[in-house]
């Protein structure tokens, strides 16, 4: 008999899949090629409102990770994938009372706030057959104070859409500006001090379809040679990617792999990377692929921009390594195999 299997994502699905129909090309979505992998439902926030009551009153009542977990238990499967542990420790707590049932969830920031005294005093990890981490800080979170036993614990890499986001070919003397994109967990501030004064042009692209933090640079005061944008697509992100000299990804100091997606990006279309040196974006960092930044030190961040503008030969090198990296380790069919092995591993598990 086939199992049924469901992925829960936490996201706004149908609008992310409008808004990529109107582009004439667009990297492929990870939740896409994950529910044809594995062969499964996929339910996100986007199908909350057209659900059962019972998932339009916990939606209400609570908020969209409730009530997702409540469509997703409605649903029946016998196996789940769920996309962050928002989602997946409430369906951990109504598995409670479904025997057999398998879930493996993806957790992005497990040791924040109030989650891990929900983990702890619910014993939820009891009904998580499997936690899928991208930092090992995350990870050891989970072993050592989630008591999460070793075999259900999985450290991955993130991915990037290697076959859209490409190197151009471009040389290094053609391309003109630093890039910053992103908005989640950004430390914009002391990026903006950094590049005052500079004779060389900036774009900060402070928007993100899955971040809702605020917008960092807002209500600052911009030198001259800054340019905000947003909305962009996919195709005139890739385009701004291509054409400038270093991408620079300013990070708060925290323990999740903020700046991932952006640094994984820029890296598969070969251009070097200036990137905030916190906990936990280290492991997605390779031997002398990037050029970390010291936390919140603006003169440190603007000394290795200089560096990188003044010196093409150590900014081409920089670039080719972590180019090389992320396509031997990082692309996003690398991380659908793993994934899907993981999740099958878990569904046999005794």
């Amino acid at each position: 008999m086939n199992k049924k299997r469901v992925l829960l994502v936490t996201s706004y699905v149908h609008q992310i899949r409008e808004r990529l129909a109107k582009e004439e090309t667009s990297p492929r979505q990870d939740f896409d090629e994950l529910a044809k992998a594995l062969d499964a439902e996929l339910i996100s926030f986007s199908d909350l409102e057209t659900g059962p009551t019972t998932v339009k009153m916990a939606t209400k009542l609570f908020n969209p990770a409730i009530g997702l977990a409540v469509y997703g238990y409605l649903k029946k499967a016998d196996f789940y994938l769920t996309l962050a542990e928002n989602t997946g420790m409430f369906l951990a707590l109504l598995l409670k009372f479904r025997r057999g049932v398998k879930q493996v969830i993806i957790g992005h920031k497990i040791s924040a706030g109030k989650k891990r005294y929900i983990f702890t005093a619910l014993n939820l990890f009891s009904n998580i057959d499997g936690v899928i981490a991208y930092s090992h800080t995350q990870l050891n979170f989970a072993r050592d104070f989630l008591k999460v036993p070793d075999y259900k614990l999985h450290r991955i890499d993130f991915q990037v859409d290697q076959k859209f986001y490409t190197d151009d070919g471009s040389s290094y003397q053609s391309r003109h500006g630093i890039v910053s994109i992103g908005r989640e967990l950004r430390d914009y501030q002391t990026f903006i001090e950094a590049v005052r004064g500079l004779d060389i042009n900036v774009t900060i692209v402070a928007s993100s379809p899955w971040s809702r933090r605020k917008d960092e640079t807002k209500n600052r005061d911009l030198p001259a040679n800054i340019e905000l944008k947003k909305g962009l697509t996919s195709e005139e992100l890739r385009t701004l990617y291509r054409s400038c000299q270093m991408v620079v990804i300013p990070l708060q100091n925290v323990d999740s792999p903020a700046g991932v997606t952006s640094l994984l990006e820029a890296q598969s279309v070969n251009r070097p990377v200036i990137i905030t040196n916190t906990i936990g974006i280290q492991d997605s960092l390779s031997n002398g692929g990037q050029i970390p930044a010291t936390i919140g030190d603006a003169e440190d961040l603007r000394t290795k921009i200089k560096k990188c503008i003044y010196n093409p030969d150590y900014a081409s090198k920089i670039s080719q390594i972590g180019h090389d990296e992320t396509l031997e380790k990082r692309s996003l069919d690398q991380y659908i195999s793993r994934i899907k092995q993981i999740c099958e591993d878990a569904e046999n598990h005794k």
